[in-house]
């Protein structure tokens, strides 16, 4: 038997807790963190100083060492882009985001979009303003943006050194997040944290204050993608949906869906259809939408990732969605039964909904929390 053997990478280790987190509740559920959290690598080698010799006897003696979580998730998200870069399927990114399970470091996938982005082409940057655009509101809630794209501005110095257009780069991006309305503008008028990124944010202000067709010119300065932008496709959904409630037929939404030809993105449509739940809330209408997903999932269309995507983004965005429908989570509830009973969502996702917006519900009041304690501190420095 050779002296050194590595049994477990960081990887498959990350790949395999993946799916063993306690409490958790399958694959479309966030689990609750434990030590499963912890990637590990296994090490048996004399030579190593994390070489354990107890236990010689034994075939095989090894030791564990565990690495930083938050590194783990970092790597993840990496990943999750670079596959996006590749295959450019939306609802695959925001399922891998998902499964990271660690909304609170969510906006490392922000920075960690623009960030890979920046050495390649104006193809991937595209891409990556479309991702944000698209799982802005509720796999990335609008806090975890702004906090990604303020880290962002943190390391534009140092991200100079390596790619020296990086200035320029990012402030096109703050420039286009504005456009897309997911970055507020007031956004732009914080103080920079280093020359670089005092150069991002002029940037994107010149941008954004070049005459009357900045937005256009904006939204196709790396090229605009093919077809509708993501705020198109989204309103055209939304049309969509509105049309069908006002007398429309589910035959005449297949045609509509068709000519979007926008199979990755449809777990958007799921999104469309909850949101109109919420803010209609009568029997007949939950009823009609409901009917219409089913059909949709029957006819094929509409795949069972994107109704499990769709439904999760929405669940994982109860937080938000509380501030204008303060029953959302019953409803929410109540809405995925309809979809169990009509088989178009696994009873497992029904069972386990409850316990995910409870979760999210805490998150989202100890954030609110810390950053109310934070703002007192620093209006009590300044008196």
């Amino acid at each position: 038997m050779s002296d050194k053997k590595v049994f477990r990478t960081a990887g498959a280790a990350a790949k395999q807790n993946a799916t063993a987190k306690g409490g958790g509740g399958g694959k479309y559920t966030w689990g609750v963190a434990g030590v499963n959290d912890l990637n590990f690598v296994t090490v048996l080698d004399r030579n190593d100083p994390n070489y354990d010799s107890a236990g010689e006897d034994e075939e095989l003696s090894f030791n564990v060492v565990a690495l930083d979580p938050q590194e783990a998730f970092k790597k993840g998200c990496a990943d999750a882009i670079e596959e996006y870069f590749n295959s450019e399927d939306t609802a695959e990114a925001a399922e891998s985001l998902h499964e990271l399970d660690e909304p609170v470091w969510a906006y490392e996938f922000v920075k960690q979009a623009i960030v890979l982005s920046l050495d390649k082409s104006d193809r991937e940057r595209e891409l990556a303003a479309r991702l944000l655009s698209s799982l802005y509101g509720s796999v990335l809630p609008a806090t975890q943006i702004s906090a990604g794209f303020r880290l962002v501005l943190q390391r534009t110095e140092d991200l100079a050194l390596d790619s020296p257009n990086a200035a320029h780069t990012i402030g096109t991006f703050l420039a286009r997040a504005v456009i897309d309305d997911i970055l507020a503008p007031a956004f732009l008028k914080q103080n920079a944290p280093n020359a670089a990124a005092n150069e991002a944010l002029k940037r994107a202000s010149a941008l954004l204050n070049d005459g009357k067709r900045a937005g256009e010119q904006i939204e196709s300065i790396w090229g605009g993608g093919e077809g509708r932008s993501v705020s198109q496709l989204k309103k055209a959904l939304s049309v969509a949906v509105e049309e069908y409630l006002d007398g429309g037929d589910v035959a005449e939404m297949e045609r509509t869906l068709r000519e979007l030809n926008v199979p990755h993105f449809l777990y958007q449509l799921v999104k469309q259809v909850i949101y109109v739940a919420l803010n209609k809330d009568n029997e007949k209408t939950l009823a009609a939408l409901s009917s219409l997903l089913a059909s949709l999932a029957q006819s094929g269309l509409l795949s069972n990732r994107a109704i499990l995507v769709g439904f999760q983004a929405c669940i994982d965005n109860v937080a938000e969605l509380k501030k204008d429908y303060p029953d959302a989570k019953r409803l929410l509830e109540d809405f995925a039964k309809r979809a169990a009973k009509s088989g178009y969502l696994p009873d497992s996702f029904v069972e386990n909904a409850p316990k995910t917006m409870e979760q999210r519900l805490q998150i989202d009041a100890e954030q609110t929390a810390a950053l109310a304690a934070a703002i007192a501190r620093s209006n009590e420095k300044q008196t």
